[in-house]
């Protein structure tokens, strides 16, 4: 067996690893799930609304969807670009216990998924369902022209959709970790 000197090994690692990168960066991973509950000692919105935050890596000319559906409360999405901008979306086509927001990505970065509800002080379990694609998503039942931003854009914050930036309390948990794949649409609850 022939062994290559040290540069080639070292070549050939920096290759494997380039290409191992490439890989994890370049197609998106399908879509992520996340099971939730908004409660009492949630961090909120300047309104009262309890959140909960997720982030996920997209980069220029990506889709990104997310759909947020619950029984227990009317459930309200924000997407936030990197340059907090964001998008919005209560009663997907006119269900109150679905919401959804698709965005063609314009800028490359971590967006900011907060699930929330419309309601100040509403709790209760939802499920988020987010996905980044290459392609524009096949459309959900129920969708309007109102519930996608244009291409790249996103209208700017409300002033009651501005996160609290009260820290919790030392005795409340700050949240717990969702899947973490980084371009390939997994992400981060926050």
């Amino acid at each position: 067996m022939r062994f290559l000197p040290t540069f080639g090994r070292s070549l050939a690692l920096v290759l494997a690893a380039s290409g191992l990168f490439a890989a994890c960066n370049s197609a998106p991973a399908g879509p992520v799930t996340e099971t939730g509950t908004l409660a009492t000692g949630d961090l909120t919105l300047t309104g009262g609304e309890f959140q909960d935050g997720y982030t996920v890596r997209a980069k220029s000319g990506q889709w990104i969807k997310v759909d947020l559906r619950s029984t227990a409360f009317d459930p309200y999405i924000i997407l936030r670009t990197p340059s907090n901008q964001q998008s919005e979306n209560d009663d997907h086509g006119g269900d109150r216990n679905h919401s959804q927001v698709v965005y063609q990505v314009a800028e490359d970065g971590q967006f900011q998924i907060i699930a929330t509800s419309f309601a100040t002080g509403e709790t209760g379990a939802y499920t988020l369902v987010y996905e980044v694609t290459d392609a524009e998503p096949a459309a959900t039942p129920g969708t309007t022209a109102g519930d996608a931003p244009p291409s790249g854009t996103a209208p700017d914050a409300p002033p009651d959709t501005e996160p609290d930036p009260t820290p919790p309390a030392a005795d409340e948990p700050e949240g717990e970790s969702g899947a973490d794949a980084t371009g390939g649409g997994g992400g981060v609850k926050i």
